[in-house]
């Protein structure tokens, strides 16, 4: 402990006490530790290097006892080095990122290699522990790509987080029966591994029927895995990136004996066209199966309560998914950039949508929610521009997150259930085909952008509820006519309809003017604008209504003009069977107001033409 204290404070300290033969020293006693000239000039040293076991400096002689944190590191001219067997410690960051280093010779008198000692050594292709080494810190070995050979030797007891993670052309690993501690990740994106064998007498850790996989013996934690694994029926758990960038293992069964699926566990698995799913599974954590480009369809376990977040991100060949009757929440991002996904079957107990979960499914066509549903989070369908038909349930408990079908540019109709109060901004930005739209009575607010160039719109009648319009909520708009405001409006914000270019006749029924801006509408003096008998006058000596190149009166039929045209004709009454024929349930059709919309609602139109 002593010399690993020793060397963190000298590596802050960034000084040397002496040089000889040109290699840099820093004392500890009568030991010398070998170092770099100082922080702003890491590559010391080049070429062929030999440490000698001792040194002497001012009629003083120093043992070698140690390679300092960071002494040959960013040394890139440098390509060998040759150690005395009096040292015991190579320190952190020891010989990282030098890329020429091709041999190097650990002396038998080494027990520890610290913190990324031989990180990016990318030019080494052998290496050999030996057996006096105790401890291989976290990341020892990390982004070594060039290493085809690692003999770990007899001795180590502690194999620390990510120690040879990206050692991308290691083909076997070897475990010795010594090692008691492994770290998570201690194999991680090691695409080229296709054999792992624990040595037998290892208490801790095993590969169990030959599965060329490593195991925590106690708990069946399968640790790390490679292109020619089979998971064993007693493993319970797959820990954080176990598989994680093997592009030769292809199909996966796991088996019912395991129930959570570790962060990263598969990602990037770019092969893997198939996975079976055991009955037990409850959990996968973050980017479990992200980049699995070849993976074709998913049918998940009835088990499975979540999928996580960015669980199946940018699974590109991914075409359809069940997600089983267990789960409750399917989380943000979890489908995000499956471009390939056509459709999807949503089990009955979904309740959340997390945010961005299906964007970019620009295949998927329809989104069918279970009547589970109660929350739909920001941009979940957005980009989906596939997408035609949505049902949305009839029992969402909030609004529906901004942005969630933009850009969906083949819908052509939604239905916003009962529950919803607010359009929020963006919802439905570039939804170009987007002609039908139903809101629910309890809606008050439009937000920013929520209807912006939705170029099929030809008519809009609010709901009696709404009063706030926000900016730009129907900009660009280009095929917009016809608009019908409520008598309860209290502000339509700037450019909430600017640039439609289309839009020659409002129908505003407040007797008081609402509160608008001057660049509300675009071009109001080309559009006619109709007002409650009486109120004429009011709108004209208004500033910016009075911009309306023509203002006209007349009787507003509050309910039976359900096509929102000043008339109660039959036109109104084909309106209302269309809506029966579609099983349409907006209020406007609900003349009667029962809150069904049926034969009565027709009748009331018939009475109200006779009368």
């Amino acid at each position: 402990m002593l010399v690993v204290c020793v060397l963190a404070t000298a590596h802050s300290a960034w000084a040397y006490t002496f040089k000889v033969d040109n290699i840099y020293y820093f004392t500890v006693g009568y030991n010398a530790v070998v170092t770099f000239f100082d922080s702003y000039n890491y590559n010391s040293y080049s070429g062929d290097v030999t440490i000698p076991s001792s040194v002497t400096y001012e009629d003083k002689t120093y043992t070698v006892t140690a390679i300092g944190n960071g002494a040959f590191r960013y040394c890139t001219r440098l390509t060998s080095v040759t150690l005395p067997s009096t040292i015991t410690t190579i320190g952190d960051n020891a010989f990282e990122l030098d890329t020429m280093l091709k041999s190097i010779d650990i002396p038998s008198s080494v027990n520890t290699i610290g913190y990324a000692a031989f990180y990016k050594c990318t030019g080494m292709t052998a290496f050999t522990v030996p057996n006096s080494v105790k401890t291989i810190s976290d990341y020892a070995f990390g982004f070594c790509s060039a290493l085809t050979t690692l003999d770990l030797g007899h001795g180590a007891t502690y194999i620390g987080e990510g120690a040879f993670s990206s050692c991308t052309s290691l083909t076997s690993m070897t475990i010795p029966r010594s090692v008691s501690i492994i770290g998570d990740k201690v194999l991680y994106n090691c695409k080229s591994l296709n054999t792992i064998i624990v040595e037998s007498g290892n208490s801790t850790y095993d590969s169990r029927e030959g599965c060329n996989a490593l195991i925590e013996t106690e708990t069946g934690r399968l640790i790390a895995g490679c292109n020619s694994t089979t998971i064993p029926g007693t493993v319970t758990s797959i820990a954080n990136g176990a598989f994680f960038g093997l592009p030769g293992l292809t199909s996966i069964d796991i088996p019912d004996s395991v129930t959570d699926i570790g962060d990263e566990a598969f990602s990037t698995c770019s092969g893997l066209s198939t996975v079976i799913f055991g009955n037990s599974l409850k959990s996968m954590g973050t980017r479990a199966f992200s980049y699995c480009t070849a993976l074709k369809t998913l049918d998940l376990p009835e088990s499975l309560e979540a999928i996580s977040v960015y669980a199946f991100l940018g699974c590109s060949g991914l075409t359809s998914v069940n997600t089983g009757n267990g789960v409750k929440s399917i989380n943000s991002g979890a489908f995000y950039n499956c471009t390939s996904l056509e459709s999807v079957t949503f089990g009955q107990s979904i309740k959340t949508l997390g945010s961005v979960s299906f964007f970019n499914c620009s295949k998927l066509q329809k989104a069918i929610l279970p009547e589970s549903i109660r929350v739909i989070d920001g941009n979940v369908f957005r980009d989906c521009s596939a997408l035609t038909e949505v049902y949305l349930g009839k029992h969402l408990n909030q609004d529906i997150g901004l942005g969630t079908f933009r850009n969906c540019t083949s819908l052509t109709s939604i239905v916003i259930p009962d529950g919803v109060t607010k359009i929020t901004d963006n919802i439905f930005m570039d939804c170009t085909n987007l002609c039908d739209i139903q809101l629910p009575k309890e809606v008050y607010h439009i937000g920013n952008s929520a209807f912006r160039n939705c170029k099929s719109l030809t008519s809009f009648t609010f709901p009696d509820s709404v009063n706030y319009v926000d900016k730009y909520a129907f900009t660009a708009c280009s095929s917009l006519e016809r608009i019908t405001i409520n008598a309860q409006w209290s502000r339509i914000c700037s450019f909430a309809f600017a640039d439609c270019d289309e839009l020659h006749t409002v129908y505003c029924k407040s007797t008081e003017p609402p509160y608008i801006y001057g660049d509300t509408f675009s071009y109001p003096w080309y559009s006619v604008l109709y007002v409650p008998e009486g109120s004429v006058t009011s709108y004209k000596k208004n500033t910016e209504w009075n911009r309306f190149g023509l203002i006209l009166g007349m009787r507003f039929i509050d309910n039976q003009d359900v096509n929102g045209d000043g008339e109660v004709n039959i036109a109104d009454i084909n309106a209302i069977i269309d809506a029966i024929l579609d099983n349409k349930t907006d209020s406007i059709f609900d003349v009667n107001r029962d809150n069904e919309v049926n034969i009565a609602d027709i009748n009331a139109v018939i009475d109200f033409i006779l009368n």
